[in-house]
Formats: C-alpha cells, sequence, structure tokens
C-alpha cells in the first residue's frame, strides 16, 4: 500500500464527491504518469496488481470515505523481484528536517529495473521514469478538481523542536505542499511487513 495526502487548502471537511474525484484522479495517474510514456503502472511488475484507490477525509473523527476500484496489472513482464524489494523515493517540500518531508516505497520491482550484474541497485532508465511519473503527480493532484485547490503534501504528526526533549505528536497534523521527488540512493531496499507470510509472525 503505497499512502499519499491530499490537502483541499480550503479549510472544510472534504466532500464524498471532492474524495471519489481524488481516488479517480490517483488510479488515471497510476496510468497515465506525465503523459509521455513514463508512468508508475509501466514500472510494476504484471504479478501485481492496483486493486484499488481508497480516500478518505481526515479533517475531522467522522470524515467521509471513497473507494474507487482499479483492478489495473503492472505492465513490467520481466522477473518479479517479491514483495519485499522496494525503491524510496522521497518528496520534498520546501523546508529541511524530516518533519517536512515524505516516502513512498515502490511496489513491484522487476529484474529489468536492476543494474546489470549487480542485484543491489536500481539502473538509471529506472530512476528516471519513477521520478517523471512521481513529479507528474503533484500537477496531477492540482488539478483533480478545478472548483476545489488540492494539492500534494506531506503530513507531520510530530513536532521535532516541541520541548521538552522531541519529538511530541501535534494535536493536528501539519500539511505543508510537495515541489519535488527525489531519490536518495539507488540501492535495492527490503521492506519485512511485505514479505509473504510476514503477518503470521505477529
Amino acid at each position: 500500500m503505497n499512502v499519499f495526502h491530499v490537502g483541499n487548502n480550503t479549510g472544510d471537511p472534504t466532500s464524498l464527491s471532492d474524495l471519489s474525484t481524488i481516488a479517480e484522479g490517483f488510479a488515471t495517474w497510476f496510468d497515465t504518469g506525465n503523459g509521455a510514456g513514463d508512468t508508475y503502472r509501466g514500472r510494476v511488475s504484471s504479478a501485481a496488481t492496483l486493486d484499488s484507490v481508497f480516500a478518505r477525509d481526515l479533517t475531522v473523527a467522522a470524515g467521509f470515505e471513497a473507494t474507487h476500484a482499479v483492478g489495473h496489472a503492472g505492465q513490467d513482464v520481466s522477473a518479479f523481484l517479491g514483495n519485499g524489494n522496494t525503491v524510496a523515493l522521497s518528496a520534498r517540500s520546501p523546508f529541511a528536517g524530516r518533519s517536512f518531508r515524505g516516502r513512498t516505497f515502490v511496489v513491484g520491482l522487476c529484474a529489468d529495473s536492476l543494474v546489470a550484474g549487480d542485484a543491489n541497485r536500481v539502473n538509471a532508465a529506472y530512476v528516471t521514469n519513477q521520478l517523471n511519473a512521481f513529479n507528474a503527480l503533484i500537477p496531477a493532484v492540482a488539478g483533480f478538481d478545478t472548483l476545489v485547490p488540492m494539492s500534494l503534501q506531506v503530513l507531520s504528526r510530530f513536532n521535532k523542536d516541541s520541548v521538552p526533549a522531541p519529538p511530541h505528536k501535534r494535536a493536528n497534523g501539519v500539511g505543508t505542499d510537495v515541489v519535488d521527488f527525489t531519490v536518495v540512493d539507488v540501492f535495492v531496499d527490503f521492506q519485512r511487513r511485505r514479505a509473504p507470510g510476514h503477518n503470521r509472525h505477529h
């Protein structure tokens, strides 16, 4: 599961209609990316499927929820590296510090995305595709609804500058607009919680 945060930038609770628009917009972006061939779906294994997009209003305790069914399999048909293998993309805001950065661990990594002869690093073509696709998400979110101003955001729930010793959880999360996605390094990461059977150990 990938989690993204969208600010409606009005201060009002998000309507059910707007949530549906957001969910549909993310599903469309998964397929189309930057509109020039760089897509998230194109680098996801055909063994993995985007089942649905779930949207929820976090501004109130009993906010609306909307689910958009998708059912689109990835398009990379080379050898699937397994559920736990991933690469971290960093979402950057204009501000320094971990509170104003986000991370997305991409899914469906395949063999043709690796450097030839090196199973620990992704290649330049993969990095270029993902950055082009994810950076296209920023203006895509802004265009989801022409009547409601929206932006892709990093949601910070902890205050690193709090007193006494930080960090402390904020009463309300602080949203900061994402201005850029980047790759911190080109090494393949592994998420144990995505590994088959991981939940059996809990």
